[in-house]
């Protein structure tokens, strides 16, 4: 899966046999376009190899400035993305465009990306999704047995301190 977040929009290139796991966590989120090969597109590797590069190019077109994660086969060089399948692609000559850091000014998110996770552990994490949806369903279901069990015109004057927590 590759995202690309450029001025309000979230563009997405998924693989096919991620789209339908995938695919209803975003398509409701405002400004998001996916793109995906169709199924029978998703049988010839090389065919979707070559649509991933050329979305990407197109993607990308628009986009001066670009955020990168980098791995530690990187060794924390933002010119190291260069040896990138994908980059390696974008400066393919059938393209005509050379080196991607040439034409986009990349920054190393990996930090940032990192700090917002350090507090989390997946243990941790877990349990408080776990814990906060299971609070969250109990609140709405009982919220929904209150109404449907008060009187229509009542309903109005409910308040959420009549709701039961268990």
């Amino acid at each position: 899966m590759l995202l690309v977040h450029a001025s309000g929009r979230l563009d997405v290139y998924i693989e096919p046999e991620l789209m339908e796991s995938v695919a209803k966590f975003l398509l409701h989120l405002p400004g998001v376009r996916l793109f995906a090969p169709s199924a029978r597109q998703s049988l010839d590797k090389d065919l979707c190899e070559l649509l991933k590069v050329n979305w990407f190019v197109d993607t990308l077109s628009s986009v001066k400035s670009v955020g990168v994660l980098l791995g530690t086969q990187d060794k924390g060089s933002k010119k190291n993305i260069e040896q990138w399948p994908i980059m390696q692609s974008y400066g393919q000559a059938e393209l005509g465009k050379g080196f991607f850091s040439l034409d986009h000014q990349v920054e190393d998110l990996t930090a940032a990306v990192n700090q917002l996770y350090k507090n989390y552990d997946g243990f941790g994490l877990k349990q408080l999704i776990n814990q906060t949806s299971e609070r969250l369903a109990s609140h709405v279901f009982n919220s929904f047995l209150l109404v449907t069990n008060t009187k229509f015109l009542k309903r109005p004057l409910i308040t959420e301190k009549q709701v039961p927590y268990y």
